[in-house]
C-alpha cells in the first residue's frame, strides 16, 4: 500500500483571501485523486492570515454572520476552532499554489 497522501510547500496566489502571499504546506491525498490541495500546516507568522481566510470563508459560505467575528477569533486563538466549527478540510485549487515543492511531512 502506498502513501495516502503526499505534502506539498507552495505559496498561494490568485484566491482573493488573506492567505495569498504565503508560503503553506498542503496536502494531495489519494481519496480524492489529488483534485485539489488541502491545508496541512502553516507557520505562526502565517496564523492570523490563515485565520481571517477561514473567518472569510465561513462567512462567504454562509456558516457564521460577518459580527460574529470577534467571537470567530476568541474560538480561533482558544484552539477550539475544529470543535466549533468542525468544517472539514480547507481545499483550494490545485493552480492557486505555485513555487511548489512536496516535503517530507514530520513525525508528531
Amino acid at each position: 500500500m502506498g502513501k495516502m497522501y503526499e505534502v506539498y510547500k507552495g505559496t498561494v496566489v490568485n484566491t482573493g483571501w488573506p492567505i495569498d502571499g504565503h508560503e503553506l504546506l498542503f496536502g494531495l491525498w489519494d481519496y480524492d485523486n489529488g483534485s485539489c490541495y488541502h491545508l496541512y500546516f502553516w507557520a505562526d507568522e502565517d496564523d492570523e492570515a490563515v485565520m481571517m481566510t477561514m473567518f472569510r470563508t465561513l462567512v462567504d459560505a454562509g456558516f457564521i454572520c460577518e459580527e460574529d467575528k470577534d467571537e470567530f477569533i476568541m474560538v480561533w486563538k482558544d484552539g477550539r476552532f475544529d470543535e466549533v466549527y468542525c468544517p472539514g478540510p480547507f481545499c483550494i485549487d490545485l493552480d492557486k499554489l505555485v513555487d511548489v515543492k512536496k516535503v517530507e511531512p514530520c513525525a508528531k
